[in-house]
């Protein structure tokens, strides 16, 4: 997918793969959205067969420097925004791929 967009292939290998390896977990945040219970706090995710795997927002707590707290702020920001108006949000997705980012503060 990356090797499709222009910009992406307009940089160096390691400018790549920095983008990648760096962008990975808030990559991971964007793509699991439509997966993510709000009330619940926790991720369907899709398996073979039929299964789903749940994965709750908790295992977070046992990652480096306050990963659990921001995720869980990023998460319900985006998920009352995507709530409020869910065509904006879809097209802000796709419009801005890698660099979609909400803040924190």
């Amino acid at each position: 997918m990356s090797k499709m967009l222009t910009e992406f292939k307009g940089l160096c290998e390691n400018d790549r793969i920095s983008l990648i390896k760096y962008g990975l977990f808030e990559l991971f945040f964007i793509r699991s959205i439509i997966n993510y219970d709000i009330k619940q706090q926790y991720w369907r995710v899709p398996l073979l067969n039929n299964r789903t795997a749940i994965l709750r927002l908790e295992i977070m707590q046992y990652l480096p420097k306050n990963i659990y707290y921001l995720s869980r702020i990023f998460l319900h920001k985006i998920m009352l925004e995507w709530e409020h108006d869910s065509v904006i949000l879809d097209l802000c997705l796709t419009q801005h791929g890698f660099t979609f980012y909400i803040e924190i503060a």
